[in-house]
């Protein structure tokens, strides 16, 4: 995966021995790839929300997210994205609503011009693969995640990674880190501060 694996010419660049690891996402998947193939590297790692890492993602996600990918315009990529969340949960709270707006803007400007014909979709990673990640690790979903089951995935998570804590929020999806802001800021500075 060159993007993740990039990575580690910035590090060797900034002259860091190891650092901390976080993502969200695609980010997250690509997090844990790199986890998985430098552990030396990574002291400890946040992923929120990674894409496919611990399961398939779920036809109607798959489905839902291609039109995005075809026809990225703002309305497209908003319903994808509103159906993928929890925004109906909040209406009232002006911070979700202007920074869910400003992130589909930038998810629709993304998918029509900032696609690398390097970029590999989210895959599903192995037994293997995540049993090689030794980062303690902080994984965060939302209890109504739609990309895949997200109790399936932690289980699996739980099953496969030897210093993993999994946190299942309540009302968030793949908004998590917007729906559950404060929470999710909680739980990354607390188990950075344990370190």
């Amino acid at each position: 995966m060159i993007l993740s694996f990039g990575w580690e010419h910035v590090r060797e660049a900034l002259g860091l021995e190891s650092f901390f690891l976080g993502g969200m996402s695609y980010g997250g998947w690509l997090s844990l790839k790199y986890a998985a193939r430098f552990p030396e590297r990574v002291r400890r790692m946040c992923v929120i929300a990674p894409g496919a890492s611990f399961a398939p993602m779920s036809l109607p996600f798959i489905l839902r997210g291609i039109p995005s990918l075809l026809f990225p315009s703002f309305g497209v990529v908003n319903a994808f994205m509103t159906w993928a969340s929890v925004a109906h949960l909040h209406q009232e709270d002006a911070f979700y609503k202007a920074f869910f707006h400003d992130f589909v803007a930038q998810m629709a400007l993304g998918f029509r011009y900032g696609r690398s014909p390097k970029m590999s979709l989210p895959a599903t990673l192995s037994d293997e693969v995540l049993r090689s990640i030794q980062a303690p690790c902080l994984l965060l979903l939302g209890e109504q995640e739609k990309i895949y089951p997200p109790k399936k995935a932690i289980a699996r998570a739980v099953r496969c990674m030897s210093s993993l804590k999994a946190v299942l929020l309540p009302d968030a999806s793949h908004d998590i880190s917007i729906a559950q802001r404060e929470r999710v800021n909680q739980e990354i500075i607390a188990f950075l501060e344990d370190a």
